[in-house]
């Protein structure tokens, strides 16, 4: 059986745990950029159903729509941008009242929905409008004198928001392969090594600390390392990984700024293996 050089081994191992890296790193940012785009969202439609809710009642004529202005912007959220879809309905789902948006159509009250409602509860739910169109739709009550006779209804579709979303997508993913292909580019071969460089663009590290950089505990200028997480044995932990490998590690300055860390280790022949 033909052995896997040390190159190839080496460089397998840095792309697989920097691919799981990047993986959870994306998971995590799409999580939270969802969550405070919905959030956000949220917000904007609760501003919206508490004015209209609040205003319903305040015409002797009967309830009625207020259907906020265009330029208004209540809690400085840009309420004008969203495509507003507004209706009144009663406690049986009837619509009453909608704005101009909806035209002759008509934001979904099931059931179930208006169940809720008559309990007094606030609902938020992604559902769909219009052949399938997704739309962020909120149900607020309107309390008269202790039951909820009406419930006012703010959607907004979320085509907007799925296009902002999978934009980020993509982007994690350009940016996930372009630092997974540096990383496997996080290899070279020299003079029958396998060279690992990391550069920085920091601060640098003064002359007379080199000598201890590599020193377990050591952490630079004890003014500034007491603003920095962690106990000072990262590089010496990266020195023992060398080591035991037969191999070298080393700093040199960074002719753009900060320090290039190179890591030496013996490439493996035909016939050796070089692992633990």
């Amino acid at each position: 059986m033909t052995r896997v050089g040390f190159k190839a081994r080496l460089t397998l191992w840095h792309a697989a745990a920097t691919t799981a890296i990047l993986l959870v790193a994306a998971v995590s940012a799409d999580w939270l950029l969802a969550r405070a785009v919905f959030s956000q969202l949220d917000a904007a439609l609760l501003v919206i159903g508490e004015t209209e809710a609040g205003s319903a009642l305040d015409n002797p004529a009967g309830v009625h729509l207020h259907d906020l202005d265009a330029s208004a912007d209540p809690a400085s959220l840009r309420l004008n941008r969203l495509d507003k879809l507004v209706q009144i309905i009663d406690n049986r789902g009837a619509v009453l009242l909608r704005n101009a948006t909806l035209r002759d159509s008509e934001l979904p009250a099931p059931a179930s929905l208006v169940a809720r409602l008559c309990k007094g509860e606030t609902v938020l739910e992604t559902t769909s409008w219009n052949d399938g169109e997704p739309i962020r739709l909120l149900t607020l009550p309107i309390s008269v004198a202790g039951s909820y006779p009406f419930a006012v209804q703010v959607g907004t579709s979320l085509r907007p928001t799925y296009a902002f979303l999978r934009t980020a997508r993509v982007l994690w993913l350009v940016r996930s392969i372009a630092v997974l292909a540096a990383v496997i580019a996080s290899v070279a071969a020299a003079n029958g090594e396998a060279v690992l460089s990391i550069a920085d663009s920091g601060p640098g590290i003064p002359a007379a600390h080199l000598p201890r950089i590599f020193d377990r505990f050591f952490r630079g200028d004890p003014a500034r390392s007491g603003d920095v997480p962690g106990f000072g044995l990262g590089l010496s932990i990266c020195r023992t990984i060398a080591d035991r490998y037969h191999g070298v590690i080393e700093m040199v300055p960074n002719p753009a700024g900060g320090s290039v860390f190179s890591a030496r280790l013996p490439l493996a022949s035909s016939g050796d293996d070089h692992g633990p």
